[in-house]
């Protein structure tokens, strides 16, 4: 197991019982973080068991014999009687061997449940009044509706009162109960389920298996139950539970195996050798990959690297120390909050991120990359030092093959057909929507609407996580159609500006630039492109003066490219169909490949049969930078065209 999940598991746990302590409300709106531990503790038990087992026996195991298991992920209760205090939280795993519960009963807590194994149905219900001319009853002969209340005490019932009234089944929409009957089934396909601690049900058991549910419950924890009788109800009183107990060694054995089944739904857990080769596919590019050398020295730099971020859609920079290895992000947040759209407010620092290495599934840092709020995750080697990142925008540029690769995986894992499609469409779209939501800063979504769109997303990768091992999803990158030189141009292109009536004017734009250059690093090694008031755009690199850069739009032909590269007018800004700015630069225009396949038809029949053979011998295995002075003469020469050119010198290979 990655050696950051038994820690990342510790820090969701305590994360989660934190914003549930200072949540307003407690309902609906929560179930999305506890998902995304569900899709962890998935993973966990994918990746490797042995190592979740481990960190589960650290846990506190209780029983119910034959009735229900538990295991105590995370409690903190307030004291009893404690002046000011709220509630309390606790984070469980529970195992229903028998979850049929036929007494109708509230709970002492509001509670979240998960289900990962088995199924049971919920039935609501309410006490309506009835009035004494209710369904032409006659009083003489019928008596008054009525049903018993009875306080619940450690496991055990004694009657409080009678009230009038009849007992319907309900079902609730926004705490409203509406009349129902059917109950509401609850199983692994479902989504999470909000139980109000006051609502009376009853649940039947209706799996064979156990049922085993992650729990998150919050509330009113000192707080009696009640249990409610109605006239055909039996008599709770005859029943009562026994108080739960700690497990045995032989107990908690059993338990951990039915838990880390449960999260693997017994199919196609990881087997030790199994290495995957997907991330490698799917890696940023490396002139697009951004590092942060150190962080920002001060307020001020922290705003410049802050706006620079969020003028190109980047949310999170991978900090490195001398090794290369990944000491912090610096992230800029993602969705719109009181304070945190504040520019004065300092990026967040997110000490020993989660990191993945290409042996590691595709899908893990997906989810990585969500939990974090980032967008981003680092990618390492063996000794963790940072060989590439992967974004949300990697997965996305071209979705197909991942699609394609998603269903055919569950079409394997014998998977309903329209069910396949539902999840790859549902993750896919979900996945889309949620990065087009935060991409212009101006936009951003409030913290409400960004949860519901990652809830969307874990609702299907919860489903997904679990593939099979041997599952592939990688996929080949496809150049661009031959002769559009626009494809190969650096896309996106990173753009600086500085905000309408900022003082310092070209000057201080190109110091920014330039102080942007020395904080980050790229791979790639390219530089900034500024935009001024006007509109007009230059090129800022370490070392060198500022070039202006036009603007060129697509379609540019690989011809059109080698004449602006030939006339002296690149790099350039290319915009594609979709609007965005790329930067081409001399290295696109003259790549191997290109050169390879165009020379054939740039070179001109009157040249001789020997010129054009020498010329395709030398120009071609020298593309890009490689190219001399003197076969940078040759090509300028031969895409010129002109009778009267002086004699070609052909230098030697060597």
């Amino acid at each position: 197991m990655n050696h950051s999940i038994p820690r990342r598991l510790t820090f969701e746990l305590t994360q989660l019982a934190s914003e549930i302590r200072t949540l307003d409300q407690f309902n609906e709106s929560t179930t999305l973080n506890i998902h995304a531990l569900s899709c962890l503790m998935r993973y966990a038990a994918w990746h490797d068991p042995g190592e979740l087992r481990a960190w589960l026996q650290e846990r506190a195991f209780t029983v119910n014999p034959g009735i229900i298991d538990r295991v105590e992920l995370f409690t903190d209760l307030c004291p009893q009687g404690e002046e000011g205090a709220r509630d309390g939280v606790e984070l469980r795993v529970h195992i229903f061997r028998n979850g049929s519960e036929t007494f109708k009963h509230s709970h002492k807590q509001d509670f979240i449940s998960v289900c990962l194994q088995g199924s049971y149905r919920y039935r609501y219900y309410e006490a309506r009044p009835a009035a004494e001319d209710d369904h032409g009853r006659d009083p003489s002969r019928d008596p008054m509706p009525s049903y018993a209340v009875y306080e619940r005490k450690e496991g055990r019932q004694r009657l409080r009162e009678r009230r009038a009234g009849a007992l319907i089944e309900v079902r609730y929409e926004r705490g409203v109960g509406y009349p129902h009957e059917g109950g509401v089934l609850f199983d692994e396909d479902c989504a999470p389920l909000f139980v109000d601690a006051r609502h009376i049900h009853t649940v039947e058991h209706v799996s064979a298996e156990p049922v085993i549910t992650f729990v998150a419950r919050r509330g009113r924890w000192s707080a009696e139950t009640e249990v409610w009788r109605g006239p055909r109800d039996e008599d709770p009183t005859l029943q009562n539970d026994h108080p739960p107990r700690p497990a045995t060694p032989e107990e908690r054995v059993k338990i951990c195996d039915d838990v880390i089944s449960a999260l693997l739904r017994e199919r196609g857990h990881r087997r030790a050798e199994a290495r995957w080769s997907d991330i490698d596919q799917y890696l940023t590019p490396a002139h697009r990959a951004l590092y942060l050398r150190a962080p920002p020295p001060d307020a001020r730099a922290e705003r410049r690297l802050r706006r620079f971020m969020e003028q190109n859609g980047v949310f999170s920079l991978p900090l490195l120390d001398a090794e290369g290895r990944c000491e912090a992000l610096l992230s800029a947040p993602i969705c719109r909050e009181e304070d945190r759209d504040d520019p004065s407010r300092p990026l967040e620092r997110i000490e020993r991120p989660m990191v993945v290495e290409p042996r590691d599934p595709l899908l893990y840092a997906l989810l990585g990359l969500l939990l974090n709020e980032t967008f981003m995750i680092p990618v390492v080697d063996q000794a963790q030092r940072v060989r590439g990142l992967l974004t949300l925008d990697d997965l996305l540029e071209d979705p197909a093959p991942l699609g394609k690769a998603l269903f055919w995986s569950l079409y394997e894992a014998q998977r309903d057909e329209a069910s396949a499609v539902i999840h790859v469409r549902g993750l896919l779209s979900a996945l889309s929507a949620l990065r087009a939501s935060c991409l212009i800063a101006a936009q951003k979504p409030t913290r409400e609407r960004h949860d519901a769109l990652v809830h969307e997303v874990l609702l299907h990768l919860d489903e997904l996580i679990t593939l099979n091992p041997q599952t592939n999803l990688g996929r080949a990158r496809v150049e661009g159609p031959r002769g559009e030189a626009w494809r190969l141009a650096r896309f996106p292109a990173l753009i600086h500006e500085v905000p309408e009536g900022e003082e310092g004017g070209d000057a201080a734009l190109e110091a920014e630039a330039r102080w942007l250059l020395e904080a980050l690093w790229r791979e790639g090694g390219l530089g900034v492109v500024t935009r001024d008031a006007r509109g007009e755009h230059a090129l800022v690199t370490a070392g060198r003066p500022s070039r202006p850069l036009r603007v060129h739009e697509a379609p540019l032909s690989t011809r059109e490219a080698l004449d602006l590269w030939r006339d002296g007018h690149l790099p350039a800004l290319v915009r594609d169909p979709q609007g965005a700015l790329g930067l081409l630069e001399e290295g696109d225009a003259l790549r191997e490949d290109v050169l390879r396949d165009v020379l054939p038809s740039l070179i001109p029949a009157r040249r001789t049969q020997g010129a054009r053979e020498a010329l395709l011998a030398l120009l071609a295995p020298r593309g890009g930078e490689a190219l001399s002075e003197a076969l940078r003469g040759a090509l300028r020469w031969v895409l010129s065209g002109e009778e009267g050119a002086p004699p070609l010198r052909i230098p030697s290979p060597l």
